[in-house]
């Protein structure tokens, strides 16, 4: 049996009608069988996002997640540290309803493990498009 509780804010601040910031945090706490930490689950995790539009149709931004230590183990024996992504994307709007988008992720280079020992991607970079209708 798994417990969990989950503690949310966000907030956005218009610094001008061109530039915002927004941030969010959780805190967690997930057990299992009431006593061990669940696995993989941090016990916080917050981001934090400045988003420029340069343009009525160019947007950039700039963010940065941090995902606190886990256990890697139901004994709570083998913790992974926390570690921070900071992140870069671009976006144009081509016609009403067509986007295309750049971003980059993990340009620190953390090591972040997704589960039993497979590690997330290093630096990733990619983009597209998208439609809205």
């Amino acid at each position: 049996t798994v417990t969990r509780a989950e503690v949310m804010a966000d907030a956005r601040f218009v610094i001008t009608p061109r530039d915002g910031v927004i941030g969010d945090v959780t805190f967690t706490s997930a057990t299992v069988q009431g006593h061990a930490a669940q696995p993989y689950v941090p016990s916080i995790r917050a981001s934090l996002d400045y988003e420029r539009s340069w343009t009525a149709k160019l947007r950039t931004g700039v963010g940065m997640v941090y995902v606190g230590q886990r256990w890697a183990d139901l004994a709570n024996t083998v913790s992974l540290p926390g570690y921070a992504d900071l992140r870069l994307r671009a976006s144009y709007e081509v016609t009403k309803g067509l986007d295309l988008f750049v971003r980059a992720e993990n340009l620190l280079g953390s090591t972040v493990i997704l589960w039993d020992g497979y590690r997330e991607r290093g630096l990733f970079i990619h983009g597209g498009c998208m439609w809205t209708f």
